[in-house]
């Protein structure tokens, strides 16, 4: 049974504390008829069936260098009679000394927040950058010279539009990352996921009309060495389900998938660039 959360902090003071911070969420209280019961058993369960809010303390994602030391960010909870604690912290699944992404998970009764752990490597991120010119084609001639060869490892850095290193970097093998600007033969452009309306809006005597929507993500691959574009594609996500003769009178959006990391990889393998090699 956790801890009663101490109500020591008046509810004005707490509104200005959290107004600044991000992401929060609430779950359903009692009934009224639950709520009338005195017992001690019962009142047990109804702590942990109060509506909490979980703020979460700092930036999401948190960015943690590779090697370096890991500080939990932590999370505010406020229960609905305005007292105030902190959230209980599962973090295990942090691994410092491996560049990835993990989640860390908040847990304040039966309501749980999670929050995006990236470690990175601050070395590598500078290299990346380097490469933002070959995005207006302009050639890196101290880097090195991309040669179609299916079985052999092609060291590639990830973009996004403004020139940053894309937040897939993480997905690329360590083998396939480059130690210097020298060593690098390609560089992949990822451009932000669109939302397209499919075909058409469905429209309902009594109701919203619901908008159904494919998702879509232009990818350009460059050679580093001179600058060229390689190959150009807009991937699609999955069609949006069809329209039923019936709808939640609620439902606005019938989405297909996104268009996420597995697409662009299986994009790059149609390109001869075997990522699973190493």
């Amino acid at each position: 049974m956790r801890e009663k959360l101490k109500k020591n902090v008046a509810l004005a003071t707490l509104i200005m504390v959290v107004s600044g911070l991000v992401g929060y969420a609430v779950f359903t209280n009692l009934s009224p008829e639950e709520e009338k019961n005195d017992d001690d058993d019962d009142d047990e369960e109804k702590e942990d069936d109060e509506e909490y809010r979980i703020f979460l303390l700092g930036t999401n994602p948190q960015y943690v260098g590779v090697n370096s030391t890991y500080v939990e960010a932590s999370a505010m909870v406020v229960a609905e009679d305005g007292s105030v604690g902190f959230a209980e912290i599962n973090s295990t699944n942090v691994n410092v000394s491996c560049v990835g992404t993990y989640i860390v998970y908040y847990t304040a009764g039966s309501n749980v927040e999670n929050r995006s752990v990236i470690v990175y490597d601050p070395e590598f991120e500078s290299i990346a950058t380097e490469f933002a010119r070959v995005l207006l084609g302009e050639a890196i001639v101290e880097s090195s010279l991309y040669v179609i060869n299916n079985n052999s490892i092609h060291p590639i850095v990830l973009l996004n539009k403004e020139g940053q290193e894309h937040e897939f970097c993480n997905m690329v093998p360590l083998e396939w990352r480059p130690d210097a600007i020298e060593e690098n033969e390609l560089v992949l452009l990822i451009e932000e996921e669109q939302a397209n309306v499919f075909d058409r809006v469905c429209f309902y005597t009594n109701g919203t009309p619901i908008t159904r929507v494919q998702y879509s993500r232009n990818v350009t691959l460059y050679s580093s060495k001179t600058g060229e574009v390689l190959n150009f594609s807009t991937l699609l996500g999955s069609e949006p389900r069809e329209c039923q003769e019936i709808e939640d009178a609620n439902l606005v959006l019938i989405e297909g998938s996104h268009v996420e990391w597995i697409s662009i990889e299986h994009w790059l393998y149609d390109n001869k660039i075997d990522l699973s090699l190493s």
